[in-house]
């Protein structure tokens, strides 16, 4: 009888199982912003922030092979606008596992952890089709579409310190240079103590080929977002037990402006000035 047995199973595409959960956590500040505020909670982060990335100058970044194989769908990620979201936790192994396991998160088994088993991380597809991020010396991308990545892989995880990718791959590598004086200094030439997401925003002609989502996002939409989040986030603070400082910053090639910068649970202070990066 086994040679007439072939494969037939139910399956879901990944894709599609992205988008069934966004229709859980639709984008909004209760279900977005404060999804990512928990998780940087429940990592045991004290700082949690959020920047939006609107620089034009990155688009004259000389085209630069990704370790001698050219990546230009991965150029352009890099190049283009996004959403970071950043938190002073570093991802264990445990949370890398967590991330990639849709449904059976570690979160089941943690009874301090009062986020949806983890699922609700997934929020930052209602962004972008291609998430990465940095924690330690890892570097980590997602292309559920299997569109950009070699081989058709839907997700990979680069020790960048030990490959040497700041020098291998320099546009690349400029998604991740990121400094805000007094939080946090990211680069791809260093270890990084805590985490960084950089989700390049899905443009028009994304969204129309996505499986995931067919809502594209402008600069504006995501600033919008962050001013919505200013006037609810010291309550948010109110329910969290390790975050104590909050922030959403603009960073545009004139400058930083500073929409939130909160200290304490009780206390935020909104501001409308620029605040100039003196190192970059």
């Amino acid at each position: 009888m086994a040679k007439h047995l072939r494969e037939f199973s139910q399956q879901e595409a990944l894709t599609t199982r992205l988008a069934n959960i966004l229709e859980e956590y639709p984008l909004s500040v209760g279900s977005t912003v404060a999804e990512w505020a928990q998780n940087a909670d429940d990592a045991g982060a004290s700082v949690f922030g959020l920047v939006v990335d609107g620089r034009t100058a990155r688009s004259d970044l000389p085209l630069t092979p990704c370790g001698g194989e050219a990546l230009p769908d991965m150029i352009e990620m890099a190049r283009r606008p996004a959403l970071y979201v950043y938190n002073s936790a570093q991802f264990s192994d445990a949370d890398l596992e967590n991330i990639i396991s849709l449904g059976n998160s570690m979160k089941r088994e943690s009874g301090a952890s009062i986020g949806k088993y983890g699922l609700g991380a997934n929020v930052m597809y209602s962004f972008t089709d291609t998430p990465m991020f940095i924690s330690r010396s890892s570097l980590v991308v997602f292309d559920p579409h299997g569109h950009r990545l070699p081989g058709g892989m839907l997700g990979t995880i680069t020790d960048y310190m030990a490959c040497g990718l700041a020098e291998s791959d320099p546009v690349l590598a400029s998604a991740f240079d990121l400094e805000l004086a007094g939080v946090f200094s990211a680069s791809l030439s260093a270890h990084f103590d805590g985490t960084l997401f950089r989700l390049p925003l899905r443009t028009p002609e994304d969204a129309a080929a996505s499986a995931i989502s067919s809502h594209a996002l402008s600069i504006d939409d995501v600033t919008n977002l962050l001013s919505d989040f200013a006037p609810q986030a010291s309550d948010m603070l109110l329910f969290l037990k390790s975050v104590s400082t909050v922030f959403a910053h603009v960073l545009t090639d004139d400058g930083l402006t500073t929409l939130i910068t909160t200290v304490s649970s009780t206390t935020i202070t909104n501001k409308s000035g620029f605040l100039f990066l003196l190192c970059w």
